[in-house]
């Protein structure tokens, strides 16, 4: 493809063989380098929607570890409810095996509780009367009331899942200057290529 366009590029430059032949390698190296670096911003922009794509998948993975509905226990009746019509001060009940519902304070029981998607923590942390619990982690063995202290959507888990989003929609400086350099360069090239035809 360079012998062609060193070719073409002969016939339509006017002026002196060697000095012609200068501007034509000149004119192609630099073609080939800025060539090689659309194909570098390419790759980068590639990997840039790679990794969106993973954050993303993790934001869904995040909202999916949030139970749907909880037992609250309100005036001695225990109810079914979607966690979004939980109050402060409520008390849900929170039986083995299930996610916790909301950020809260034990105020009964005691259970292990897994807490690793949340705080990171490998092993299941023991929770007793007046200890701190997290929605979406996961309870152990025993049977836990939890007041109500945040609301579904003001939880650890609904901030994270909020900062994950917007991580994903900010545009990092050096991201917006790569696209208009990959703008500037294509367009550079086709005009180079169409004078060259």
């Amino acid at each position: 493809m360079t012998e062609k366009l060193s070719l073409q590029l002969a016939l339509v430059l006017p002026g002196v063989p060697d000095e012609r032949d200068a501007c034509i390698g000149r004119l192609t190296d630099k073609l080939q380098a800025q060539g090689l670096e659309l194909v570098l911003f390419s790759l980068g922009y590639a990997l840039e929607h790679l990794a969106m794509d993973r954050a993303r998948h993790a934001m869904e993975a995040l909202a999916d570890l949030a139970p749907k509905t909880a037992w609250v226990v309100r005036d001695g009746i225990e109810l079914d409810l979607p966690v979004d019509k939980l109050l402060r001060g409520d008390q849900v009940l929170v039986r083995p095996g299930q996610r916790i519902p909301a950020d809260g304070r034990v105020l009964e029981g005691r259970s292990a509780v897994d807490q690793a998607a949340i705080t990171g923590e490998s092993m299941p942390v023991d929770k007793l009367a007046e200890a701190w619990v997290f929605a979406g982690t996961v309870n152990g063995e025993g049977l836990l009331r939890v007041e109500v202290c945040k609301l579904a959507r003001d939880s650890s888990l609904a901030r994270m899942v909020r900062l994950v989003a917007e991580a994903q929609t900010a545009k990092h400086p050096l991201s917006a200057s790569s696209q208009s350099s990959r703008r500037c360069l294509s367009r550079w090239c086709s005009r180079a290529c169409w004078r060259s035809s």
